[in-house]
């Protein structure tokens, strides 16, 4: 659906909302936050600097969308959490401990991932 709205994530999250299934809405919409940071992880350090503080601005659940930032910043730094959580400190400060987290819980996959193979 990100795709199909052409990158806008209140069009998206608009069009997951009209999804039936309350579980599928879930889903839905992280993904669309997903999408959102990907969209910038080809950016060089100080572009995505200048984007970040306003990622998840006008958001219905800027929870989910912060940890999808951390997330996708785990993946644009190598897996560096000391970087990850500079750029973290870049979005509104109610967002920062959410950013955090999904760093920490990607670098947990990432950990149990290696263990597994």
């Amino acid at each position: 659906l990100f795709a199909h709205t052409k990158g806008s994530l209140a069009d998206t999250l608009e069009l997951c909302g009209n999804i039936p299934d309350t579980y599928e809405q879930s889903v839905c919409r992280g993904g669309a936050y997903m999408e959102n940071i990907q969209q910038y992880l080809t950016l060089s350090g100080p572009d995505l600097r200048t984007v970040l503080p306003t990622l998840c601005d006008g958001v219905v659940d800027p929870y989910t969308c912060a940890l999808s930032v951390g997330e996708g910043l785990m993946f644009y730094t190598g897996h560096n959490l000391e970087e990850v959580a500079e750029y973290c400190h870049l979005l509104p400060e109610e967002q920062v401990a959410d950013c955090t987290q999904g760093a920490v819980e990607e670098a947990g996959l990432q950990e149990r991932t290696k263990s597994a193979l």
